[in-house]
Formats: C-alpha cells, sequence, structure tokens
C-alpha cells in the first residue's frame, strides 16, 4: 500500500499595509508626527537600524547623518526612519485625541487589548487610555492595527506575540560536578511498561503543509495519538538580528485522520521544543544564548500544553550547562521532573517543583552509545560497554543491570508490550525475555549490521526490528537470522537518523519530508513494506554465508608479542571447522594497543567535592578480513572502575585497571557462519519520501568494506556539525 502526501497550500494574501521591520502603517490621511532637527533618531538602512541625527527636515522626508562603517549622510521617507519613543512601538506617533475634545497627545500606539491602549509618548512616559474614550478615528485606527497585524502573522510577515517567560533560575545541585557511578539496585528483572492506547490508533497516512515561514526548521516530531491521530512537529525559526526580525518557533498540530493541520502554537523565539508528554501535558525547551541583545544564558522551559491547544503556558526556566558543541536532549519524564544531557555520557534530572536535581549520572560508554526512554517514561535504557543498565526515571536507582559478557553495546531498546529488550553491538544483537530472570539472552548473528559505535534499535514486532546504519534503517529478523531489507530516505525526506525527527512506535515508522523550505510532511507507514515478504520467503539462508566450516583461514598477530594469543585464536579456528592456511584469502587479523589519553570525575558521596584522574586505556581488536573488505570484528577496552572503596587512592585503584587486553582473544565468541557482506543491509531497498513506502531496488544493497570506517566518519561528521552549530550560536 503506498499513498501520496497531501500539500495542503496557504492562500495568498492581499496585505493593504506596508511591512517594515515591527511596524504597521495603516495609510497616510493618518499622518505621522514628523522629527525635530538635531532629534535622534533610528534610520532604515540594508536591512537594519542604524541610529542617526536630523540635519533637515522637508514634507514626508528627513535628511540626516547615521553610522554605518563610517559616519554617513542621506535622506529618508518617514516611513524609514523612526523617533526614539517609536522603537518599543508597534507603529509610528501620531495625533490622539479624546471624544469630548478634553485631550489631546502626540505618543506612538504601544500595546492594546479589548479594552484599553497603552500609548508612549516623546519623553517615553507610558500612559493607558480606554478605548471608550478615544475618538471615532482612533478607536477606528486602532481596529485596522488589529486586524493589519492578525493578518501580518498569519502570513508570515510579522513576528507572533509569545508569553512573557520568568527570569531564568539557577536550581540546586544543578552543577557540573557529575557521578561517574550510580547505585545498583536488587530487584529482579521485570517488564518495562506497555504502549498506551492513545498512541496506538495511527493508521498508515501522509499529511502535507505549508510552514508559515521558509526559515522554519525541524526539530521533532512527537505523536500524540488519540482518536484524531495527532502529531506535533516542531519548529525552530533561525533568522533574526533583532526583537522585530526574531520569530517565534512554532508547534503544529497536525491531524493525521483529517489529513490537516488543526492548530499551531507560537513560543519564544529560539526556543528548540524537544519532547512532549500529552499525559503529563509537559512541552519542554532547549533556548541557545544567541548574542541578540538577550543576555541570556543557555537555558531550559518546561510549559504547560493541552493536546490542540494554540497557547502554551511557560511554567519556569532554569540555566543549563550544556557545552555549545554538544547536542541538546531533552525528555519529559513526569509532570514534575525533565531529564536533560548536559554533556556527551552526563545526565542530570531536574524537579521543577524543588527546583533541584534528584539524580544524575554518567554513561559507562565509550562512544556514548543513544540511551532509549521506554514509552511510559519510567524507566531509560542505558547501553554500556559490558553490560545494559535500567534506570528507574522517578528515583535514579538503577533496578537491574543485563550482563553483555564484556561485550559493549552500541544501541538497546525494549518491545512496545515491554517483555523484550534487544541490544546490539558490532557482531550481534542481544535478546533478553524480561519474563524470566533465569533465561540467559539469545544471541543472533548480526556482523556490522549497525554502527559499531552508536547505533539505535527499535523494535517493529517481536520477530524483527530496526537498526539505524549510516544514511539507511535496516530490518533484522530474528525467526531468519538475517537482515531483511533496507530502508533510505529519498532526497525530499529528512534525517533517518534522528531520533527526534523519526521512530518507530506501535510497528509504525514516523518520519518526515521536506520537499521545499516552504513545505513539510509528515508519513507513517506500516513495515516492512510492499514486496519485502515475497522475496524474504524465498532466501536460502546457507547460500548466503560467505565463512562456514571447511573454509580456508590465515592468522595475524603480527604486532602482539604474546604467543598464548595466537595458540587461542588457532583453537577458534578449528573449534568453527575452519582450516588455518597461511595462504587463505580470508585473515583472522588480531591488534593490541593504547588508545588516547582521557579523563573521568569521581565524586564523594554526601559532598560537592570531585576528583579527575587521567588515564590512558589498553585496547584488542580482531577482524575478520577478505581482502579490505571487513567480514567480522570484535573489540574490547581496558575502563576504570565504576565505584571507589571509601580510603582507597582513585589514581590507584584506576591505573590497577589500566592493563593490556590479552584475555580478551581467549574469550571471543566468533560465529562458525557469516553472512556474506553484500547481504549485510537485507535483499532490497524501499525508498521513504513524499508517496510513501516505494521499493526501489530488489538487489541486495551491500554495504561499504569497512564499516568501522564509515561509523569513524558519521562520528567526525557529527561533532563538526555539532561544533559549526555551536559557533554559529
Amino acid at each position: 500500500m503506498v499513498y501520496t502526501f497531501f500539500r495542503a497550500g496557504i492562500a495568498q494574501v492581499n496585505i493593504l499595509f506596508i511591512v517594515l521591520a515591527c511596524f504597521v502603517l495603516i495609510s497616510p490621511t493618518y499622518g505621522q508626527v514628523m522629527p525635530e532637527v538635531d532629534e535622534e533618531i533610528q534610520v532604515y538602512h540594508l536591512g537594519g537600524w542604524k541610529d542617526g541625527v536630523v540635519l533637515e527636515v522637508e514634507k514626508k522626508q528627513v535628511r540626516a547623518s547615521y553610522t554605518f562603517i563610517s559616519e554617513k549622510v542621506g535622506v529618508f521617507d518617514r516611513t524609514k526612519i523612526r523617533r526614539m519613543h517609536e522603537v518599543d512601538a508597534i507603529d509610528f506617533d501620531r495625533r490622539w485625541s479624546s471624544a469630548d475634545g478634553s485631550f489631546r497627545v502626540v505618543a506612538a500606539l504601544k500595546s492594546y487589548d479589548d479594552e484599553k491602549v497603552k500609548l508612549i509618548k516623546f519623553d517615553l512616559n507610558e500612559i493607558e487610555v480606554p478605548l471608550a474614550r478615544l475618538s471615532r478615528n482612533d478607536r477606528v485606527y486602532v481596529k485596522k492595527v488589529k486586524r493589519n497585524i492578525k493578518t501580518a502573522i498569519s502570513s508570515g510577515a510579522r513576528p507572533a506575540e509569545t508569553p512573557d517567560l520568568p527570569k531564568i533560575e539557577q536550581f540546586l545541585d544543578s552543577g557540573d560536578a557529575v557521578m561517574s557511578f550510580t547505585t545498583f539496585g536488587e530487584s529482579n528483572v521485570s517488564a518495562l511498561g506497555s504502549t498506551p492506547d492513545f498512541l496506538k490508533t495511527f493508521t498508515q497516512q501522509g499529511v502535507g503543509f505549508r510552514k508559515k515561514k521558509a526559515s522554519q526548521d525541524l526539530v521533532s516530531v512527537i505523536p500524540v495519538g488519540g482518536p484524531e491521530q495527532l502529531v506535533l512537529m516542531t519548529f525552530l525559526d533561525e533568522g533574526g538580528s533583532s526583537r522585530e526580525t526574531q520569530f517565534p518557533s512554532v508547534l503544529y498540530w497536525v491531524s493525521m485522520s483529517e489529513k490537516k493541520v488543526v492548530g499551531t502554537v507560537n513560543i519564544t523565539h529560539q526556543a528548540m521544543p524537544f519532547d512532549y508528554d500529552p499525559k503529563a501535558k509537559r512541552l519542554v525547551t532547549f533556548s541557545r544564548e544567541r548574542g541578540h541583545g538577550i543576555n541570556e544564558p543557555p537555558h531550559y522551559t518546561v510549559w504547560e500544553l493541552e493536546p490542540k491547544s494554540t497557547q502554551a503556558k511557560p511554567i519556569i526556566r532554569w540555566e543549563s550547562k550544556l557545552s555549545w558543541a554538544r547536542t541538546p536532549y531533552a525528555k519529559v519524564i513526569s509532570e514534575n521532573i525533565v531529564l536533560v544531557r548536559e554533556d556527551t555520557k552526563k545526565y542530570v534530572a531536574f524537579d521543577i517543583v524543588e527546583k533541584g536535581s534528584p539524580y544524575k549520572f554518567e554513561q559507562d560508554s565509550f562512544f556514548s552509545a543513544p540511551v532509549a526512554l521506554t514509552i511510559d517514561r519510567k524507566h531509560l535504557v542505558i547501553p554500556e560497554d559490558g553490560q545494559i543498565k535500567i534506570l528507574n526515571t522517578e528515583t535514579g536507582n538503577v533496578d537491574f543491570t543485563l550482563d553483555g559478557s564484556g561485550t559493549s553495546f552500541s544501541g538497546a531498546n525494549v518491545n512496545s508490550d515491554g517483555t523484550k529488550l534487544a541490544g546490539v553491538n558490532s557482531n550481534s544483537i542481544y535478546v533478553w525475555d524480561l519474563t524470566n530472570a533465569e533465561k540467559p539472552p539469545k544471541i543472533y548473528p548480526a556482523p556490522l549490521v549497525g554502527s559499531p559505535f552508536r547505533s539505535r534499535i527499535e523494535w517493529l514486532d517481536d520477530d524483527s526490528v530496526i537498526v539505524d546504519g549510516r544514511r539507511a534503517k535496516t530490518l533484522y529478523r530474528f525467526s531468519d537470522r538475517l537482515p531483511i531489507w533496507s530502508y533510505k530516505m529519498k532526497r525530499e525526506a529528512n534525517d533517518n537518523d534522528d531520533p527526534f525527527k523519526s521512530m518507530v512506535i506501535a510497528g509504525k515508522l514516523f518520519y518526515v519530508a521536506e520537499p521545499d523550505r516552504k513545505s513539510a510532511a509528515i508519513g507513517v507507514v506500516d513495515l516492512p513494506g510492499p514486496r519485502v515478504n515475497e522475496i524474504a520467503g524465498q532466501i536460502d539462508r546457507e547460500s548466503l554465508m560467505i565463512m562456514k566450516p571447511g573454509m580456508p583461514v590465515a592468522i595475524s598477530a603480527s604486532n602482539i608479542s604474546e604467543p598464548q594469543v595466537k595458540d587461542w585464536l588457532s583453537e577458534k579456528v578449528k573449534a568453527n571447522q575452519w582450516i588455518e592456511d597461511p595462504d587463505a584469502e580470508i585473515v583472522l587479523s588480531a591488534e593490541m594497543g593504547r588508545g588516547k589519553s582521557t579523563s573521568i570525575t569521581y565524586q564523594k558521596f554526601g559532598n560537592r567535592s570531585k576528583t579527575t584522574i587521567n588515564y590512558t586505556p589498553y585496547f584488542a581488536k580482531l577482524e575478520l578480513k577478505k581482502g579490505e573488505t571487513v567480514l567480522w570484528n570484535s573489540g574490547s577496552t581496558s575502563s576504570p572502575p565504576h565505584m571507589i572503596p571509601e580510603g582507597s587512592s582513585i589514581q590507584k585503584e584506576v591505573n590497577e585497571r589500566m592493563v593490556p587486553q590479552t584475555q580478551f582473544f581467549k574469550h571471543v565468541k566468533i560465529d562458525p557462519k557469516i553472512i556474506d557482506p553484500k547481504y549485510s543491509r537485507g535483499f532490497g531497498v524501499s525508498g521513504l519520501g513524499l508517496k510513501g513506502i516505494t521499493v526501489t531496488s530488489t538487489t541486495p544493497p551491500g554495504r561499504s568494506a569497512d564499516p568501522m570506517m564509515d561509523a569513524q566518519k558519521d562520528l567526525k561528521e557529527r561533532e563538526e556539525k555539532a561544533k559549526a552549530s555551536g559557533d554559529a550560536n
């Protein structure tokens, strides 16, 4: 089944007035009061307002000096100058009078409501006047201003008004001294919550719409569900060098069932909306300092927002310690708790009522594998080096830990009913049954299906998962023990690997397409999609194996002096019924060495004292290669302890863990059957775009010769993109 996105257009609006920056010029018949000679003013030059001084006034023009690099002189229409009391006004000043003629004043309109207006005079004093007291001409003027502003806002020509924000607070204990350990709970393995009914209402649909402004950049896609199949799409407007051009961030309520936008919400300029919980009615946003006179540090804001409401109410703001070069991450845990990432591996929970941090932790993952919040928001799945932690988001305690037998997990997640958990590494997918704590995990061969460093894994159903790789998603089916299919975003579609822009919920894949700067579309598709099961049903698994019993293999351990390493590898070759042959084309290559120096910070129980320790880890790497193509790989690295006993030397304890990883080669497991790399992304490709899901190829897409190198490039690209974004901000 395919669908075509509906592209909803926005009708052209004939604007019968001039919009210049923030001003609304109603009509020349109302007239604006001219400035006087030597009066300080601002002039509009090259897209911005410059300070100036009046030199001469003639009819509707002003000759003024102003500074732009150097002092200049120019002639300006009244529409391109503003007197100093007009700077914060809606329009130019004019002559106002009461209905009975008892008062007259020259002033500019600063604000209005249904009952009164606020005027600002030349001396910057402000006065409030009831609408009922104003002359008929003045009331007509205010009515036109209201109408024109409403039209300008709806057409995107003028920034919308947004709620006043509370002052930024500094929460207690919200500094950067983050603990490098967690307290382990003693509870047994248990199910982790199921998908709520309101998120099970989605059907395969596509909805397109016109954005209010082309400069709006997508931040997040948030499925809300319910009978209307609501999706909240959030956008950030990057433009704005001054107050007049700083447009708000916009939230679009999109109804998939009605195939249209059913409402919008305007929130503060430069607020990045990352998460919304319809049950708690909480929205969380992140804002960076923009350097446009705001003079505010990076901060988070929590808003109260009812589903489908057109207004969000800011509740509280607090300062963030997030580095410029880091990508923000924020999740609503409950009505009062928000979890944010304050650095690459450091997470902090904030209580907006107590105004403090009830808990915080540091992820023990060298490559900062992506964490996953369970669908009921009650647990966090934390993939680490050697284990997967399940953290209780209410208490901050680790409810239980799943042993990974020394493997470094690049991603982990639970299924839709919380009964199974999958963890992926560079060559396998581990699956635990959370209803039976006694059962060991099932281990499925998946060599280099995902990234060796960071892989988002999501459950499609109880028999299959979707693993994000470099610029593609791969469907892996457990019953076949094989990768089945690849999904790639078409040119107009958005990032496939951004967890805020695409996700799988209740067996449906949500993704975004943007055919041009003025349009956006949200798609919900059923997977696996057309022809996948038909083609997968014809697969002979045994014929796909590049490694199987009887295959010749050479062993290389040239930089390793310990002779037992080669002996251990020879034993593994023999156990797999491979044939050791020094002249074989396929080589099992072992390497050992030391990585880059790094550091870790420990905090003492009961106080804020902290100690930072430097260390240089040892690593061990094992690859199976055919020429330049990596068929399989695995590795290990030494890591510092999670906790240091009271009274012990921290540096000594860390140093004792920095030992060569020789034993890795003794205990590592190598699958006797390994799939040919050309099948490691499945047997065909489907594209995701404006026409939904369509088959683009029934030929195995294969992968690059060295996915490890791809992963390293991907990490570097992410770091450079984040750094560039931080520099730009």
